[in-house]
């Protein structure tokens, strides 16, 4: 993993997540989302890198330099992307992906 110490990090979700996000009832996984959000505070990139060829056609329209996943608890996942600028670091969670076929029909794989 890459050194961020001279970042400024944030992390955030993008409209879609951060609608679920807020509204989300259910404690166990509210706190499981919390506490990958803090991961990823800490280390950025400790999801896995998901190459171009397999971004689905939404996420190519979003203008993303990366791609990024990470799991969740079993079989969930979030996609994110990191932003560069300067000396801050921005960490936008893009969707959260309850089970895997949830996740397979996202990216078709």
């Amino acid at each position: 993993m890459r050194d961020y110490s001279r970042f400024r990090i944030t992390v955030r979700g993008e409209l879609r997540f951060a609608s679920f996000f807020q509204n989300l009832r259910d404690k166990e996984l509210k706190k499981r989302l919390d506490d990958v959000l803090n991961v990823l505070k800490e280390h950025p990139d400790a999801g896995d890198l998901v190459e171009r060829s397999l971004w689905p056609e939404e996420y190519q329209k979003m203008e993303l330099s990366n791609l990024f996943r990470i799991e969740v608890g079993r079989s969930q996942r979030i996609s994110y992307t990191i932003r560069i600028e300067g000396d801050s670091l921005d960490i936008d969670v893009i969707e959260f992906f309850r089970t895997h076929k949830d996740y397979e029909k996202r990216f078709h794989y």
